[in-house]
């Protein structure tokens, strides 16, 4: 039975001969089935609803994932929280998201197997309804200001940023932004910023001073998400902020595929800022030299390239005016979630990196649970209630446990005198604990976080406990949370 009032990810995984079903990525029953694997039918797939004997599912969906190979824990695990990316994805046989209004319920996987809400085109009262769509979890970076309609890969033309912004002893008035996640200064339209879809607009340190003056938050082999994603920019004489919200990487066979958003604001003294949600990363894998990452900025050609640079470290560039840092290899970006600031020092810049300096509230889970209690939660956003939910109860209630940061290393209760095998303590510094109490299963602490600004960036970790009669101490240990207070 699922817990009432808080959203649940539920997986069934078919083998050959077995079933296993997992209740937010934690193994919950299953048992033997014969036959090697699904087969194709005669009737057609119904979603919510047993066949064509009813037994209607009361509740919400927001997503529907096929697959055509059976989907590991560890693989259920890392995608769960995610939207995916489904051009990469070979092995997607259908992906419903629920999302578009009318009566067609769209397929987004390549196989373009739509569907209907009810059992066809026609609208009936028995159809099921549309819900308001909740945020996307990790997206706090807002856009302002106009959508550029933003092509696959090709500069734009001149958009005007609101001043002239100087870079390397010049003034630009206007920028060329690119889904690959760069833009090129001009003044209107001159110098030229690259075109076509390969050449300098590929991810690659050497573009950087290939062209004219350049400035790249997140470089790679990106595209905007369909239908919403797209390059917003928000021009004023005291800023300009260039927003690319809800973008994927191309073609990331093997690899998590989320949805991301980033951010620069472009300054008149010549300072430039970059905000990154928690998804940002480089996960093509496309041709290798599309697996790249770039970060910087550069007055362009002729400038000779330098050597990449840490910019986690805050380095300088003493008077060179190209800083950057290079990621080669696919998935190893690595400033997710933070800020970084580039302050003009004319010439040059001297980078300040803040991790989480974003704002983005998070929640990560880390270590194991013990006999499945499993503790896991949205996102802590201030303002909003933090819902802790703690499952695989039997008849007992849980306590959750807070703390001001986890253990580098879990201690197994049985070190602390504690006949409990497989449980561990997951937290250091504890602040306090609540009770919930188990319904059907499952316990839910809320905390409301109050509306208050200072409190992003606070980080609280968590962790439940509750009696277990099969255990021989008959006390039992969830995994543990981090949270990141945040927007």
């Amino acid at each position: 039975m699922l817990p009432a009032g808080v959203w649940s990810h539920v997986a069934v995984v078919k083998s050959p001969g077995s079933y296993q079903f997992y209740l937010n990525g934690v193994a919950d029953g299953g048992g033997a089935h014969p036959g090697a694997a699904l087969v194709p039918g005669t009737y057609p797939l119904v979603i919510g609803k047993q066949g064509v004997q009813g037994n209607e599912f009361d509740g919400q969906l927001d997503e529907f994932r096929l697959w055509s190979t059976a989907r590991s824990q560890a693989q259920i695990q890392s995608a769960m929280a995610l939207l995916l990316n489904p051009g990469s994805q070979s092995d997607l046989i259908a992906y419903y998201r629920f999302e578009a209004a009318g009566q067609i319920v769209t397929d987004s996987s390549n196989n373009a197997l739509h569907g209907f809400l009810g059992t066809d085109a026609s609208v009936e009262a028995t159809d099921p309804s549309r819900i308001a769509p909740a945020p996307l979890g990790y997206q706090c970076i807002v856009a302002s200001g106009n959508a550029v309609g933003i092509g696959p890969a090709q500069p734009t033309g001149a958009i005007p940023i609101g001043f002239a912004f100087p870079i390397d002893g010049g003034t630009y008035t206007d920028i060329h932004v690119s889904a690959r996640g760069v833009g090129w200064f001009s003044n209107a339209g001159t110098p030229s910023p690259p075109s076509g879809l390969g050449g300098s607009v590929n991810p690659t340190p050497a573009g950087l001073v290939a062209d004219g003056p350049v400035v790249a938050p997140l470089w790679t082999h990106s595209i905007a998400s369909l239908p919403a994603g797209d390059v917003y920019v928000d021009a004023s004489p005291t800023r300009c902020i260039v927003t690319w919200k809800d973008f994927v990487t191309f073609y990331s066979t093997g690899l998590p595929d989320p949805y991301f958003s980033f951010q620069m604001v472009l300054f008149p003294n010549g300072d430039v800022e970059f905000r990154y949600d928690h998804n940002c990363t480089n996960n093509s894998e496309w041709f290798a030299h599309l697996k790249q990452g770039v970060v910087g900025i550069s007055g362009g050609s002729p400038n000779v390239l330098p050597a990449s640079s840490d910019l986690e470290l805050d380095p300088s560039s003493a008077g060179d005016s190209t800083l950057f840092e290079h990621w080669p290899v696919a998935e190893t970006f690595d400033m997710a979630g933070g800020s970084l600031l580039l302050v003009a020092t004319n010439p040059g810049y001297q980078a300040l990196y803040t991790a989480d300096g974003a704002g983005c509230a998070k929640a990560t889970t880390y270590g194991a649970g013990c006999v499945g209690l499993a503790l896991n939660s949205n996102a802590p956003i201030i303002g909003g209630d933090w819902n802790l939910t703690t499952t695989g109860l039997t008849i007992f209630d849980a306590i959750t446990f807070f703390a001001s940061s986890q253990l580098t290393t879990p201690i197994p209760l049985p070190l602390l005198g504690i006949n409990s095998p497989g449980c561990s303590v997951h937290l250091n510094g504890l602040l306090g604990s609540l009770t919930a109490p188990n319904v059907a299963g499952t316990a839910v602490v809320t905390i409301a976080l109050p509306n208050d600004p200072t409190l992003k960036g606070s980080v609280l970790n968590a962790q439940s406990v509750s009696l277990n009669l099969s255990l021989p101490s008959l006390l039992a240990a969830s995994n543990g949370i981090e949270g990141w207070l945040g927007y």
